[in-house]
């Protein structure tokens, strides 16, 4: 079905459908106040607009895709949220300058399979997405951290805490430095050098990590996507050009209406 005979959802002007983008930025609306129902339907209306939209692969059709298989994750739909995982994953190899969006399907992916206690596909996809990482987006990228840090819970779960802690450490440096000491994810790091001693019984050198992931914490909020978590792009209605100016709010957006206000999101994983 075209775009343009989509049936217009309930948050468009009368007479004046939602494109697929809009559709996706109230899908993550509903994700972030824990409605998950109105998310995954929003969801995957979004995608099925933008596929056909489009009529090419797109990095929003990999964003829809991610957020459909997390909420169905979510959801306890394992192998649901597994196809949408896998399919994003192949639509970003078929996109130019997509390597960015290819690790963080192949992550979901991997992070999927390490829930399921699936370890060794989990890693051995982990590893293919380190070296995916470093060599398309840059060995210090912040992609690269994400998956160090991914590395370093499977080593965890799978009593391998040396090599754990080299992962999370490798991950604190690169995000140390390109986000700042002071910036939230510094705190789940060192939240999980902490319990990856307190796992080995070592209660009091956990300790001092603990310490440190509650004084970096203090004031902030942990990102709550990661590790498993999809990122959510900028919302166009906060977008803003180069120069300053503020780009015009679409004449057929309106709010989505909720009925209630949003709820926190956990932030620890």
């Amino acid at each position: 079905m075209a775009a343009s005979q989509q049936q217009t959802p309930a948050s468009a002007a009368p007479g004046c459908a939602a494109t697929g983008e809009e559709l996706l930025a109230q899908a993550w609306d509903r994700y972030d106040a824990g409605a998950l129902g109105d998310a995954r339907r929003l969801a995957g209306q979004a995608l099925s607009i933008l596929r056909d939209a489009r009529g090419r692969p797109s990095a929003a059709v990999v964003r829809a895709l991610l957020l459909v298989g997390q909420i169905d994750q979510e959801a306890g739909r394992p192998d649901a949220a597994e196809r949408s995982f896998q399919q994003a994953s192949t639509v970003s190899r078929d996109l130019a300058d997509a390597a960015s969006a290819r690790v963080q399907a192949q992550l979901a992916l991997a992070n999927l399979w390490r829930m399921q206690g699936r370890y060794p596909q989990a890693e051995a996809l982990l590893l293919a997405t380190l070296h995916l990482a470093e060599t398309a987006v840059g060995a210090e990228a912040i992609e690269v951290a994400d998956v160090c840090n991914a590395l370093g819970i499977t080593g965890k779960y799978t009593g391998r805490f040396d090599r754990a802690a080299a992962w999370y450490r490798r991950a604190l440096d690169i995000t140390a430095r390109i986000l700042g000491p002071d910036h939230p994810d510094i705190a789940t790091l060192y939240h999980n050098l902490g319990g990856l001693d307190h796992a080995r019984g070592a209660f009091e050198r956990a300790e001092a990590p603990a310490r440190r992931a509650v004084g970096s914490a203090s004031g902030h909020a942990a990102r709550s996507t990661w590790p498993s978590r999809p990122t959510r792009p900028p919302s166009p209605r906060s977008w803003t050009p180069s120069d300053g100016t503020a780009k015009p709010k679409p004449s057929c957006t309106t709010p989505w209406p909720s009925s209630k206000a949003p709820t926190a999101r956990p932030t620890t994983r």
